[in-house]
């Protein structure tokens, strides 16, 4: 099977989806709500699990496609994806999107909210749930990938055979 413009374009659209432009514009934090917003997502791994999430989402996405194609084919398709991964990163990574993430933490959770928090995520067995809570939120991305792209196919005879009538 060959890598067709559909397949490719459908590649992009996956890889694009999340770059639109955020819509959220990043508002002045007080720094001691700010410095309790790090502290929490210092806790709560939160940049680990979103990295997680982002690049096992792709991963996933991409998987059946690298499987289907010609062995000649698949390197080089493993080149482009780590490039492509590359560059989800650099322009969706953590660092990037990290003040719009406090901005969005400032809007839900009060100063008081967090010094209420904070100790209990601070507490071992919190912090063995946090690490374990990354894992499975990125095989949880896998698996449901897996399973969109299974649908996708139903789908799209769905829409086909609607759209011939």
């Amino acid at each position: 099977m060959q890598l067709t413009c559909r397949r490719l374009s459908r590649l992009a659209a996956i890889a694009l989806g999340g770059m639109a432009l955020s819509p959220f514009a990043v508002q002045a934090i007080e720094p001691a709500h700010q410095k309790l917003i790090e502290q929490l997502m210092e806790v709560s791994r939160s940049k680990e699990m979103y990295n997680q999430s982002v690049v096992g989402s792709f991963e996933a996405s991409i998987a059946n496609t690298a499987k289907s194609l010609p062995p000649d084919q698949q390197e080089k398709f493993g080149k482009a994806m780590e490039r492509v991964k590359a560059l989800l990163i650099e322009r969706l990574g953590w660092e990037v999107l990290k003040e719009e993430v406090m901005a969005l933490y400032a809007e839900r959770f009060t100063a008081a909210e967090l010094e209420a928090v904070l100790p209990l995520l601070q507490k071992p067995e919190m912090q063995g749930f946090l690490a374990k809570q990354g894992q499975l939120t990125s095989d949880l991305s896998k698996l449901t990938s897996e399973k969109s792209q299974v649908l996708q196919k139903e789908i799209m005879a769905i829409v086909q055979e609607e759209m011939m009538k």
